[in-house]
């Protein structure tokens, strides 16, 4: 800690080689933007172009992920499913009651939506990460993630335990 008087009063002082490690507080983020649209008529996951990679400094850090796209289902009666799978191998939404973090809907005809995300992992590494938006079409039907060439955004923040 660091003196009570004169220019670095009250300034809690790091010496030169040395880290600050606060639970709780921001130590990274990732940023990726996109204006790319994805158009599928899968029922199984397809990776979207929303991605991003972070390398935590710490293994037990966490990672919030954030994503703000949107979706297209481009007729009435349809539904979009999201998930977010972690290297493209894992759907961290698997185990659950439903394999997705959210939906996009419509009943009476084409419905075309900003949506967000947020998710909270646990990746117990300090090797590289990716994270991916996936979304499928619930019917065969083609659906489109974000639906117009909008913009789209992942952030990943590295947060420290």
């Amino acid at each position: 800690i660091g003196p009570t008087s004169g220019s670095n009063a009250n300034k809690v002082i790091i010496p030169s080689g040395q880290t600050l490690h606060a639970a709780g507080h921001v130590i990274q983020v990732v940023e990726n933007a996109f204006t790319s649209n994805n158009v599928t008529s899968s029922t199984a996951y397809v990776a979207s172009d929303i991605t991003a990679t972070i390398t935590p400094t710490s293994s037990s850090s966490k990672i919030l992920i954030v994503i703000s796209t949107g979706g297209d289902t481009n007729d009435a009666g349809r539904i979009i499913q999201y998930t977010i799978y972690k290297n493209n191998t894992t759907n961290l939404f698997a185990g659950n009651t439903h394999d997705y973090i959210g939906y996009l809907r419509n009943v009476a005809g084409r419905i075309l939506s900003p949506t967000t995300f947020s998710y909270t992992d646990s990746p117990n590494t300090t090797s590289s990460v990716r994270y991916t938006l996936y979304h499928r079409s619930v019917g065969s039907y083609q659906t489109e993630v974000p639906g117009t060439l909008q913009t789209q955004q992942i952030t990943l923040m590295e947060i420290a335990q």
